[in-house]
């Protein structure tokens, strides 16, 4: 597996929304299966730390990184 870019590049820039048009039901589950490590990279670049992702026809909210994560963790709510 590898990840497209360097990884010093700017981590987020504001863009569009991180829902994808995908196939309905399967949305980015077929890109996840592909190569997961490529798809989390990319959207870590693209959308930031947290960013929801259509996955199996659910909506998930994928937190990536150690911040994001510990901020969820650590929430009492």
């Amino acid at each position: 597996m590898s990840i497209d870019g360097d990884p010093r590049d700017p981590v987020y820039r504001p863009g569009p929304a991180p829902l994808r048009s995908h196939l309905p039901i399967l949305g980015g589950t077929l890109e996840y299966v592909e190569n997961p490590l490529a798809t989390m990279a990319r959207r870590y670049r693209d959308h930031g730390p947290v960013s929801e992702l259509s996955f199996l026809g659910a909506t998930w909210t994928a937190l990536i990184g150690p911040d994001a994560c510990q901020i969820a963790l650590q929430n009492a709510d």
